[in-house]
């Protein structure tokens, strides 16, 4: 009896070690961003976030076109491109002049964050937390971690 429960709890830790159940489902085996995991990773962001699966450019396994509304009646368009090599997405008002790769992550996300389209320093500092935020948060649904600097 005392060794059926020594290899059932073996077992166990070794489930629990090798990440069995663990909420990052096939990333935690790919440690690529998958297209179904965009919205979760954004649902519990504290500002209001819009998002919508867009045509995209060539090669992007899936492309994301989103909006987010935040203090000081800031609003922030962004973009996601997933893939292999991912393509940014361009967003308006900036392009694809604000682009940051999480190749590695398998994504590249993109907002207009630029400060040059804000009335005031308030919003821009309030953009460009919630572009940040939200760069974090794909990040830590593919890695568990923040995004490397």
């Amino acid at each position: 009896m005392k060794l059926q429960a020594s290899i059932l709890a073996a077992v166990c830790v070794l489930l629990f070690a090798s990440g069995c159940g663990a909420a990052g489902g096939d990333t935690a085996s790919s440690g690529k961003l998958q297209p179904r995991e965009v919205r979760s990773a954004l649902r519990s962001m504290p500002y209001e976030v819009e998002l919508r699966r867009i045509n995209g450019p060539a090669g992007n396994t899936a492309s994301f076109a989103g909006q987010a509304r935040g203090p000081h009646d800031s609003t922030l368009d962004f973009s996601i491109g997933i893939g292999d090599s991912p393509k940014p997405v361009p967003v308006p008002g900036a392009g694809t002049a604000h682009v940051v790769w999480e190749e590695a992550y398998g994504y590249v996300y993109n907002d207009n964050g630029l400060p040059n389209r804000f009335k005031n320093t308030a919003q821009w500092h309030a953009a460009a937390t919630m572009g940040i935020e939200i760069e974090e948060r794909l990040c830590k649904e593919v890695s568990g971690e923040p995004c490397p600097i």
